[in-house]
């Protein structure tokens, strides 16, 4: 369970650091600095990003072991304006020891000890004026909710026992439109007991009933809305505690310089795909590539009507099957020229592959715009 939470976030492929650094007319993920130092470019979201995209928001200085490719002791994570955001020490590319976080403000967000890269002990949490906000204890056989505090100072946990609410950013764009997540339940025992809702928003507007999840010392038992059961693997990456990206630093993925990539939509894409056939049970011997165009408004409302797919398959009902789930996605991010959106003929392209798993995954994905989306 605890290697399960700490390595929710992280993707599947693991880019060579060898082939990252320096080229001519390549970009530059990280440079060597004196005394054995490597100064690393990444996003906020923790993906590898190059020296001058404009995404590039976090930068780390570590010494690094090239053989293995792993970080190997103490390490600090920076922001633009030169406050620190993480000090951390890795161990032959395992987390040893003392991690801290900081709020903007340079406050301590949070503090864990490590031991052989997995946290043991408390994992405390603070509010940006310093005051208490969550505790988590971790144990061999898992996590223990053990003090959480709301924003007005009131303890509604205490040693186990209470009320939890904990709001949580999505990542990027998701299918749901919204920015954050609300989760909110009754822990027994340091675990989520009973009824838990959850509520989508943003800033500024009112909460949006989502679901309601049954939990049975904490195990989760069903998912359900207004409509009626829902599938817990639809919703298994919303989280109940919170979570920080700063343990996908350690797989060196990375993204292109583009909007697209930046805000997640690449990754949507692939996940709409790959979990859409698979439910549907389609088998596969080969890779299989496809494309099609979409016209797409200002808005970012698409023409889901004039999609024209085309694919190598020779297949007419896995061919009618990838239209479909083309269809499927009514908005894209618009293009924009000179700060203001635009109308634009947008083409998409990706490739779906068999896995040993017997199992289909979509890659590779690509977003090809007619007019030049630079100033996004």
């Amino acid at each position: 369970m605890v290697k399960k939470l700490i390595h929710l976030l992280l993707l599947f492929c693991v880019c060579s650091l060898t082939n990252l650094y320096g080229q001519d007319n390549k970009p530059v993920f990280y440079e060597k600095l004196d005394q054995g130092l490597i100064r690393f470019y990444f996003d906020k979201y923790y993906y590898l990003a190059s020296k001058d995209c404009e995404f590039k928001t976090i930068e780390r200085v570590s010494k690094f072991d090239f053989t293995k490719q792993v970080f190997d002791g103490e390490f600090r994570d920076f922001a633009p304006n030169g406050n620190r955001i993480l000090v951390g020490t890795y161990k032959d590319g395992k987390k040893e020891g003392l991690f801290q976080a900081y709020h903007p403000n340079g406050v301590l967000k949070w503090e864990v000890n490590f031991q052989n890269n997995y946290p043991i002990g408390d994992w405390k949490y603070y509010y940006p004026d310093g005051k208490p906000l969550l505790t988590i204890t971790y144990l061999e056989n898992g996590y223990f909710i053990k003090d959480f505090w709301d924003n007005r100072g009131k303890q509604e946990v205490v040693n186990g026992e209470g009320n939890y609410e904990f709001a949580i950013p999505f990542e990027g764009f998701t299918e749901f439109g919204f920015d954050f997540y609300l989760r909110k339940g009754k822990v027994k025992d340091g675990k989520p007991q009973g009824n838990w809702n959850t509520y989508f928003y943003n800033v500024g507007q009112q909460m949006t009933y989502a679901m309601t999840q049954r939990f049975v010392n904490g195990v989760l038992v069903t998912t359900y809305n207004d409509e009626g059961e829902l599938d817990n693997e639809d919703f298994i990456s919303l989280s109940i505690l919170p979570y920080d990206y700063f343990v996908r630093a350690e797989l060196f993925n990375g993204k292109s310089c583009n909007f697209d990539d930046y805000s997640n939509f690449y990754s949507f894409l692939t996940k709409r795909f790959t979990e859409r056939l698979n439910k549907i049970g389609i088998k596969l011997l080969r890779q299989i590539n496809f494309t099609y165009e979409v016209d797409v408004k200002k808005s970012g409302m698409a023409n889901i009507r004039s999609i024209k797919l085309n694919t190598d398959s020779n297949d007419e009902n896995f061919h009618q099957i990838l239209t479909r789930i083309a269809r499927s996605v009514d908005f894209y991010f618009p293009t924009y020229k000179q700060n203001e959106p635009q109308d634009d003929l947008i083409k998409i392209s990706g490739a779906i592959s068999p896995g040993e798993d017997g199992k289909i995954y979509t890659h590779s994905i690509k977003i090809e715009r007619q007019i030049d989306n630079s100033s996004k």
